[in-house]
């Protein structure tokens, strides 16, 4: 994008992302650490902005939403991004549509196996994308990046299973009544 940029422009034009390497977590945690998390509230992630309402401004059931809740809630940011702004809660919601199930199962699946593959784990699974990411990361050893795209998914991983395991113990009774 630098590039196409910089031809168009007829200068040097530079695309920086200064959050490439955090999670969510970690942006949501800064924002906290900085004292703006109430900005939270006033931000959109959902992709479903056609059911959007002034209360529910998330539908909770988009990958975007899973994303952004799960980050929110593994940064201690849960009073900042409010539950009642989801259509669906994170945990306790019920997911009617089989395609908002099947978004559900996927993201936290995914994101649980993050957290448990090694190095060698993650190549075989990923080589090809960190391949070609890596060939768009200027300043860094193709090396390099592999390593922090390993760790950066690690965390991921990790965050979300955090979130669960939280959710588990909050909600304990109702998991063993069945409810």
């Amino acid at each position: 994008l630098s590039s196409l940029l910089s031809l168009l422009g007829e200068g040097v034009f530079a695309v920086e992302n200064p959050f490439l390497w955090r999670t969510k977590t970690e942006v949501a945690a800064r924002l906290r650490e900085l004292g703006h998390a109430d900005l939270a509230s006033f931000s959109v992630s959902c992709s479903h902005v056609y059911g959007m309402t002034r209360l529910h401004t998330h539908c909770g059931c988009c990958s975007q939403c899973l994303d952004r809740r799960f980050g929110a809630l593994a940064a201690g940011f849960g009073r900042d991004d409010p539950e009642e702004m989801y259509e669906v809660d994170l945990l306790t919601g019920a997911r009617d549509r089989e395609d908002d199930l099947v978004m559900a199962e996927s993201f936290v699946r995914h994101a649980l196996e993050l957290a448990s593959l090694n190095e060698r784990g993650f190549m075989g699974k990923f080589a090809g994308e960190v391949g070609r990411a890596a060939s768009c990361v200027t300043g860094l050893s193709h090396e390099d990046v592999a390593r922090r795209m390993i760790d950066l998914h690690r965390r991921h991983g990790e965050a979300v299973q955090s979130v669960l395991e939280d959710g588990y113990r909050r909600h304990a009774a109702e998991l063993a009544a069945g409810v």
